[in-house]
């Protein structure tokens, strides 16, 4: 999954594929983020009626405030979708493949400046060994520092359930043991697709493994996590 990092000079050759598959755009009335600066309280009930509660709410996400953009992307995506056998990714287009290896750097920050985002969704973790991710968060800390300067918040994607099971058979030996298995004793296919297996989320050490990455991620400085099965 290595990708070899190409010449800076190269990313305004991928301007037309950023502009093409550039951020769906959000308005988004009023949410709740979980981030790690914020100052709302992890695991406190919450009531919407309450002034007090929504005085927590950080002043740049209040209402009216927040334009979101979906930048998931990077060599984890594009890993994941020759893995996946998904229609574009596999065979992968050589442009993707190019865009995909510069998505992250701090040069196509200019692509969200140009649309007002202020908050974006990029990839942290899909499912890869942690090994194999590390590369793509030694990108993302540069770029999530990068985002602060321009008054971008960034949140990370982390599925906690996915693994794709080669990869993180062979860096994580232990990780055969983390396996969410049927009655007969047969792994449980994530999809249907044969390269990802289903973890099984009340296995001690594969939690103990998700939190590794969200340490990662909070020491990296991101601002908040969303997270899927």
């Amino acid at each position: 999954m290595r990708t070899e990092a190409k010449p800076k000079e190269t990313l305004p050759r991928c301007k037309d594929y950023f502009r093409e598959k550039a951020a769906i755009l959000y308005f988004i009335p009023l949410f709740v983020l979980l981030a790690a600066h914020s100052q709302i309280a992890f695991g406190q009930s919450w009531n919407f009626e309450t002034e007090q509660n929504l005085h927590q709410v950080p002043a740049w996400a209040r209402a009216g405030k927040i334009r979101f953009g979906l930048w998931y992307g990077g060599i984890l995506d594009l890993a994941k979708g020759v893995a996946t056998g998904w229609d574009y990714y596999y065979p992968a287009d050589p442009d993707m493949v190019e865009a995909s290896t510069h998505w992250y750097d701090p040069e196509s920050i200019e692509y969200l400046r140009t649309m007002n985002i202020g908050w974006v969704w990029v990839t942290w973790s899909n499912g890869f060994s942690i090994q194999q991710e590390e590369i793509q968060w030694e990108k993302l800390e540069k770029f999530i520092a990068a985002c602060h300067r321009q008054g971008i918040h960034v949140s990370g994607y982390m599925s906690i359930s996915n693994m794709f099971w080669k990869e993180m058979f062979k860096d994580e030996p232990k990780s055969v043991n983390w396996v969410f298995k049927d009655e007969k004793g047969n792994p449980h296919l994530y999809g249907g697709c044969p390269n990802r297996y289903l973890a099984d989320i009340n296995n001690p050490e594969w939690q103990d493994y998700l939190k590794k990455r969200i340490d990662a991620a909070l020491a990296a400085g991101i601002d908040g996590l969303l997270s899927s099965a």
